[in-house]
């Protein structure tokens, strides 16, 4: 689906029905033919685009260091994207958005719609106070990415905090199985906001995205808010880290009790077996012939069980 939209006197945005009266062009899971239709029309590399339907595509730019934008200039972010429903949360991801600049235009793409996307639609801006011109919409959006990974990096962490009082009392491994998805999503966010941040340093630097000293204070808060997110997703990282390590030991140390117990019971359990073998042979044994045999033979393997528990006990071997 292609989406017009046109920035009017007052600073707002509005949707139009054509290209020719856009300001900002927003392709939300568009198909290959919108696609071709949008490349064809403003000579794209089909890349800009495309790239957006790969799954494992990286952030990048292309044409990014020029005085003025005479090629299209792409800039490609990575955004965090929930991976599973809301009964299982703090599984994210991450897709590709891509940004074109124009001389007049910017054009935006992505294979599964952000849900701030929504928001600039609607006017709902949380950076860019007013839009004067189209490189609001794209701090806009930076924006907007950034604090996505500050809001996943909280959401893995509170998950993680869950988690961790829930292995305190039982290591199922629907458990495990959680925490390593959690690693896993904090991979993907930490190697994804360090991918976006050597963008957004190139960008604090053209001229034409900080032509004014608002856009350079908007983008200097876009910078920091990927900082945060970038600490917060690493401080994550290393505690999941230190997490798995811990209930690593536990799972292990429990297994080390198990066998210690059964290995005991094992040398309790063996000597009324060593006892009835010897008396049990067809030779003559002491006490063989003794009307009280039986009782006597009982008691000593009695005697010789509660002394091996006795020094099994000492040693903290049982």
């Amino acid at each position: 689906m292609i989406h017009y939209y046109r920035i009017n006197d007052a600073g707002q945005l509005d949707t139009v029905s054509t290209a020719d009266l856009a300001d900002w062009i927003h392709l939300e899971s568009a198909s290959e033919a919108e696609m071709l239709e949008i490349i064809e029309s403003y000579d794209l590399p089909p890349d800009y685009l495309y790239s957006t339907l790969d799954p494992d595509e990286v952030s990048r730019a292309e044409h990014l260091e020029q005085e003025n934008v005479e090629q299209p200039v792409l800039i490609l972010f990575l955004y965090p994207l929930s991976a599973a429903a809301k009964s299982d949360p703090g599984n994210f991801h991450t897709r590709a958005l891509s940004i074109i600049l124009l001389p007049k235009l910017v054009i935006t793409c992505s294979a599964v719609n952000p849900l701030f996307m929504d928001d600039l639609a609607n006017n709902r801006f949380e950076r860019v106070s007013d839009l004067e011109d189209i490189h609001g919409i794209i701090i806009e959006v930076a924006w907007r990415i950034a604090s996505s990974f500050v809001l996943a990096s909280k959401e893995v962490r509170t998950q993680m905090d869950q988690l961790q009082s829930k292995l305190q009392k039982s290591t199922k491994t629907e458990h495990l199985l959680k925490l390593a998805a959690l690693d896993k999503s904090i991979i993907y966010l930490n190697t994804a906001i360090e991918e976006n941040n050597l963008i957004l340093k190139k960008m604090s630097q053209l001229p034409y995205l900080t032509h004014g000293e608002q856009e350079k204070a908007w983008l200097h808060d876009v910078m920091v808010e990927n900082h945060q997110a970038s600490c917060m997703s690493a401080q994550t990282r290393r505690m999941l880290a230190q997490l798995d390590a811990t209930f690593s030991s536990i799972i292990q140390n429990n297994l080390n009790v198990i066998m210690k117990v059964l290995t005991s019971l094992t040398i309790i359990i063996t000597i009324p077996t060593i006892i009835s073998g010897y008396w049990g042979m067809n030779v003559n044994l002491p006490f063989m012939h003794h009307e009280l045999s039986f009782a006597f033979i009982l008691i000593l393997t009695v005697v010789l069980m509660i002394v091996a528990i006795y020094l099994l006990r000492r040693k903290d071997l049982l």
